[in-house]
């Protein structure tokens, strides 16, 4: 393909723990051979003018001072290099309720540089009901300018397609994130799953639903027989800790017996201990994708998951597992999961991998990611 100098607004470095910051990370890794790739950051450190640039693993960086005024004063440095960059170049902005955001769109739009950008389906009604006031007057000014002026927006979900329409009439282009695939060796180590419960996720206590499926797994356990634990994977705050582990001892569960807390793992425990669990699950209030599911469908493994989460209508097309509505049928599903016949598990195993590797692995990503930002370089040599 002819070449595309692609510019990312975000940091390049891996397992940051930040989900943008994250895909941003995996999706250089299948880019870089076809696409010339540069990264935007600004260094909060730096009061004084300032501006770096340097190459890291065929990336170029780009680092100016800060941005002042609550993200609408980006340094005069940044906006006189952005004179300077070559006409076969492509912004791509991403996520929501970002002042900073808006600014970039505007300064891009005036020196009349395309961007692409990626909502990553943060417009959902379950999403806009926290800080619902400040979203919704953000949402009809700065979200609504930078979705007029994009050349393309990106889905990350056919659900979130539909949200993204609710505020505007730019056609979108449907490209799922994704993640890389296991080692054979990390699928093939516990052919013979733990009886535990898997959940990985920040431990955001309302977004993520921890409190109901602490609630969920309590009533399954007063159902069964079986020595069944959970195990809570992720990074947490102070005071979120706390918390959860108020909700574990409310609930009657026991900590390091019942519940344990392993907090934030390197992806390669990480990956250890959800492959070693019978079933994940999640009960998201709201998410705009969720990488944690996908990463336990990369490792075949069913899923419990709540309606909110936007590829659930891929779980109940490839039975790889339950969607519920509410911690009853929660409850439910783990009874019924546990109680399936070996036969019965593994095929929701390969179900689930299937899922994966048919929906969310990166060979069938990389064309569609090419074919959106060819479509509007191309889209502009023709104007």
């Amino acid at each position: 393909m002819d070449s595309i100098n692609l510019y990312q607004y975000g940091i390049y470095k891996e397992g940051t723990g930040n989900g943008i910051n994250d895909f941003l990370y995996r999706s250089t890794q299948i880019l870089k051979k076809d696409i010339s790739i540069h990264f935007i950051n600004f260094d909060l450190s730096s009061e004084t003018s300032y501006e770096s640039h340097f190459i890291e693993e065929n990336i170029q960086i780009h680092v100016f001072q800060k941005i002042r005024n609550f993200g609408f004063s980006f340094p005069k440095a940044f906006i006189d290099w952005l004179g300077t960059i070559p006409p076969n170049s492509v912004f791509h902005i991403h996520s929501v309720f970002r002042i900073q955001n808006f600014t970039l769109a505007y300064h891009l739009t005036q020196k009349r540089i395309p961007y692409i950008f990626t909502p990553h389906d943060s417009y959902s009604p379950e999403s806009l009901k926290k800080k619902w006031f400040l979203k919704k007057i953000l949402l009809y000014s700065t979200e609504k300018y930078i979705l007029r002026h994009a050349h393309a927006i990106q889905a990350i979900t056919s659900i979130g397609n539909k949200h993204i329409k609710s505020y505007s009439n730019q056609q979108t282009k449907l490209v799922h994130n994704f993640i890389f695939d296991q080692e054979e060796s990390t699928l093939k180590m516990y052919a013979n799953p733990e009886k535990q419960v898997c959940f990985i996720g920040r431990f955001d206590i309302y977004q993520k639903g921890i409190d109901l499926l602490l609630k969920a797994f309590s009533q399954f356990l007063g159902k069964t027989n079986q020595e069944i634990s959970l195990k809570l994977i992720g990074p947490s705050k102070q005071n979120e800790l706390i918390q959860v582990n108020k909700i574990i001892k409310k609930k009657n569960l026991r900590i390091d017996n019942d519940v344990f807390i392993l907090g934030f793992l390197e992806n390669s425990s990480k990956y250890q201990n959800l492959s070693a669990s019978y079933v994940y699950m999640q009960l998201s209030r709201y998410e705009g994708f969720s990488y944690s599911v996908v990463e336990a469908l990369s490792c075949g493994k069913p899923v419990i998951i709540s309606h909110y989460i936007p590829i659930h209508n891929y779980i109940e097309k490839y039975e790889a597992g339950f969607v519920v509505h509410n911690v009853e049928e929660a409850s439910q599903a783990l009874e019924k999961i546990f109680q399936l016949s070996p036969d019965a598990y593994y095929q929701m195993c390969a179900n689930a991998r299937r899922c994966y590797l048919e929906n969310f692995h990166p060979d069938i990503i990389l064309p569609l990611l090419l074919e959106m930002y060819q479509s509007v370089f191309y889209s502009l040599q023709e104007k």
